[in-house]
């Protein structure tokens, strides 16, 4: 008994201290799980507070690097107001870093995030400048989310955060406009033209969307004698300045000596009978076409300096003698106007005694000003004996013209591009920038005119040169000048260069001096590539899409801003071409508006009809009275003109309806009409009012429209039996009915303004109906016997006398219905069908 009591004694010891070192064991685990769970809570509030203060300190090195991005723009507008520097091209911001190489900074960052930083077309040039403070803003940037930053920077924080450090400073290329200037408002006159073909035979396309397919030549274009200058108070508002060359030398040569230049010569003022070197007679017109040339000049750099980035091109351009330069798509540029000392002030036209300072508006769109005359004096040709030579620039081109020599002493700049008002810059020139700046015994690339209609020669076109500015070059090709022998009968040296305008001037003797003197320093470039002027020659063998620029303003094709016509007698690819370089005007003139122009006040609509595929809405008829400007009066839009964007153009094969969008391939392009009116379809597609046309003799419409684009006869107490095609009321027309039965057999060409249009891929189809309420003989267009009695439409009776049978009658009528008689005897109803185009009053 004792000894089971033992064994049961120890047994329970045994498993106690079993139990005691599990309940032990227990407790073990529990604190150690307790300390992991505190180490692990601890953990993560530790890593919780080293990722706020790392996401804050990353927070705050991307704001500073914005913020210096900023303070750069503020720095150099700082120094310009201490230092009275004019602003660059576009309003782009030059960098001021002490002691930073152009060519050891790199120059590109995310294209989204430079296109958003910057805001503007002009990104890729101010890139240059910002992004060699700000090319570490994408690293730090993917740093921050290398370090597990739960959120990154977003480009659209990036902008708005861009904007608020920015705190409302202007975007690069903004051209200010003076927010105080009073714009007066007209009322639109309905333009005093007529849509037609243009006095072409009828088109067999009837959904052809060209522009001369439709309009012809007013009666009369308006009246063009007044003068004034509807700009006059811009001038006013521009601050007075004073003027010596050694401040305009200071003011436009102060930037680094990478810049290309592109420079524009002022040196005379215009005279109201005509174009001196395409310079524009009207103050408001030289404000528009320099904005012009800063626009294209804007945009072919930027687009050379985009290929460049996205083609991947980083290696630089080695010269000829090794050493490695930036090519011209890393340079900055400088858009430079060189105006002669008496060309600053010129009369405003219209005003009488009225000057305007030509130099402080060409300021105002942020061009360097050199105020520069000409090198070479009737003085110095006396002086050199070259009595000939001094009376026949005299009575050539004038002394003024060898101011654009003066180019040559721009030495601040690597290369310069020498334009004039006339030329359309398309696509970049920095091939051939770096084509001189690789090639140290290039001196320059000319242009040549085409030849001269009766002499067949040409000099050097001076609107288009590309050349090295050297000191020592300008002395050399002055000196040639003044002392290379000149006649009048054999020219320049006995070589006969000298038969066309400018032959005695600087076109002449550039020729003589580029071929004869310095061959193997200048090149000629490809006239119909670098002054493509739109004729036949060009046109044969450059294709639209190679042409570099154009000439426009006396070119073939006629200055864009007078609104002209096509000429009749054009071919196909002229037509074409002169479209293609007026559209590309209006569209430099589009994205200046859209993309640089800071301006507060009313913008012009575009609301002209006159030619929309070519002049983009900035004409409303023929002639400089249709022109609608950029700066002046501007006129309120219609009721009846639907505007829509003109950059959507409806696919070909389709047109654009009265609520902006296209017609599907398949749909009927009447759908593109207004309402009352009837659809045409051959000849050529067009909308014709059911009132318009025909009428009795006391003017009222014969037709009606029923509301479901038909026209029916109208009803009225007044109407006589005119309407009926059994009176022969209407020479043209015969037959049994009512008139309006016939308005779809009419194989209309063109009708007058008020009395239809033409649907088109460009601009919905409008017109104002209520034109031509006055007087509706103007809305009348049909003749009739009444008119022929009267001794109108000749040109109708005379294709009744021709072309049909028993006509002699025609002769001997001479009342209403002595006239209705002659045609009852006409037993051709078919061949009056044929007279319908001489039978319209609107015939041409």
């Amino acid at each position: 008994m004792m000894l089971h009591r033992q064994k049961i004694e120890v047994r329970h010891a045994y498993f106690s201290r079993r139990k005691r070192n599990q309940l032990q064991t227990i407790n073990k685990r529990t604190k150690r799980r307790r300390r992991l769970r505190v180490a692990i809570v601890a953990g993560l509030l530790a890593y919780l507070a080293v990722s706020v203060f790392f996401d804050s300190v990353a927070n705050h090195s991307v704001e500073r690097k914005l913020q210096q991005c900023i303070q750069i723009p503020e720095a150099f507008f700082r120094r310009i107001e201490q230092e009275g520097l004019d602003h660059n091209p576009c309003n782009s911001i030059e960098s001021v870093e002490a002691g930073s190489s152009y060519e050891e900074q790199s120059f590109y960052a995310d294209e989204e995030l430079t296109r958003c930083v910057f805001r503007s077309d002009c990104s890729q040039e101010v890139s240059r400048h910002l992004v060699k403070r700000c090319t570490t803003l994408s690293d730090v940037i993917s740093e921050s989310k290398s370090r597990n930053l739960k959120k990154g920077y977003s480009l659209a924080e990036i902008s708005v955060r861009v904007l608020e450090l920015n705190n409302g400073n202007e975007a690069p290329c903004l051209t200010n406009y003076p927010t105080h200037l009073e714009q007066p408002t007209r009322a639109l006159t309905e333009p005093n033209y007529v849509i037609g073909s243009g006095g072409k035979a009828p088109v067999e396309d009837a959904y052809n969307d060209e522009d001369h397919n439709f309009l012809l030549p007013p009666d009369k274009i308006g009246d063009v004698s007044n003068v004034i200058d509807e700009a006059v108070n811009l001038y006013k508002s521009f601050p007075q300045r004073s003027y010596d060359s050694d401040t305009a030398k200071k003011a436009a040569r102060n930037e680094t000596t990478s810049s290309i230049g592109y420079i524009l010569p002022l040196d005379q003022c215009p005279e109201w009978d005509f174009d001196c070197s395409g310079q524009p007679q009207k103050g408001r017109d030289l404000y528009e076409a320099s904005a012009i040339i800063k626009s294209q000049i804007c945009d072919v750099t930027e687009i050379a300096a985009e290929r460049r980035r996205l083609g991947g091109h980083t290696r630089k351009l080695e010269t000829s003698n090794g050493t490695m330069i930036a090519p011209a798509a890393e340079r900055d540029y400088q858009m430079i106007a060189v105006v002669h000392p008496t060309a600053i002030e010129c009369p405003i036209k219209g005003y009488v005694d009225t000057p305007y300072d030509r130099v402080q508006l060409l300021q105002q769109l942020n061009f360097n000003v050199e105020i520069l005359g000409h090198p070479i004096t009737e003085s110095d040709l006396i002086a050199a004996g070259q009595i000939v030579l001094r009376d026949s620039v005299a009575d050539d081109v004038g002394f003024r013209d060898l101011m654009k020599l003066q180019s040559w002493g721009l030495t601040l700049h690597p290369v310069v591009v020498m334009l004039n008002y006339d030329r359309q810059l398309k696509e970049p020139l920095d091939d051939k920038i770096d084509l001189l700046l690789a090639n140290d015994m290039l001196k320059g690339l000319y242009v040549l005119h085409a030849p001269d209609s009766i002499t067949n020669d040409f000099g050097v076109d001076t609107g288009m040169m590309i050349i090295k500015p050297s000191k020592n070059e300008l002395v050399k090709i002055t000196e040639a000048y003044k002392y290379t022998n000149y006649s009048k009968f054999d020219g320049w040296n006995g070589t006969n260069l000298h038969l066309h305008k400018g032959g005695a001037g600087l076109s002449g003797f550039l020729r003589y001096y580029f071929e004869n003197v310095d061959p193997d320093g200048y090149e000629k470039l490809d006239r119909c590539i670098f002054a493509h002027d739109g004729g036949k020659e060009c046109n044969s063998r450059v294709p639209p899409e190679d042409i570099k620029t154009g000439v426009t303003i006396e070119g073939l094709c006629g200055n864009p801003r007078d609104c002209p016509y096509d000429h009749p007698f054009w071919e196909e690819d002229q037509r074409q071409a002169c479209e293609d370089q007026h559209r590309k005007y209006f569209e430099s003139r589009y994205k200046f508006e859209q993309d640089f122009w800071n301006k507060d006040t009313v913008t012009q609509e575009r609301i002209g009809l006159f030619k929309p595929k070519s002049f983009l809405g900035y004409c409303t008829e023929p002639g400089p009275d249709g022109f609608l400007p950029m700066i002046g009066s501007v006129i309120e839009t219609p009721e009846w003109v639907v505007v829509c964007d003109y950059n959507k153009k409806c696919p070909e094969g389709s047109v654009k309806k009265r609520d902006c969008t296209c017609t599907e391939l398949e749909e009927d392009p009447c759908a593109a009409c207004p309402e009352n009116t009837i659809c045409q379809t051959e000849p050529t597609l067009m909308c014709i009012h059911c009132e318009c046309g025909f009428s009795d003799l006391q003017g009222l419409p014969c037709c009606m429209s029923n509301g479901n684009n038909e026209c029916e006869a109208s009803v009225h107490f007044f109407h006589g039996d005119e309407c009926q095609t059994r009176k022969n009321f209407f020479p043209a027309f015969g037959g049994e009915g009512n008139v309006c039965n016939l308005l779809n057999a009419m194989f209309r060409t063109h009708i007058p303004q008020g009395c239809g249009c033409k649907p088109s891929s460009q601009i919905p189809c409008s017109f104002d109906d209520t034109w031509g309420e006055s007087n509706r003989s103007e809305k009348n267009f049909i003749c009739t016997t009444y008119d022929l009695a009267m001794g109108y439409c000749e040109a109708c009776k005379e294709c009744l006398k021709v072309g049909c049978q028993n006509s002699g009658c025609i002769d001997r009528s001479f009342g209403d219905n002595e006239f209705q008689n002659c045609l009852t005897d006409m037993d051709s109803e078919e061949c009056r069908r044929d007279c319908i185009p001489e039978c319209s009053k609107t015939a041409r």
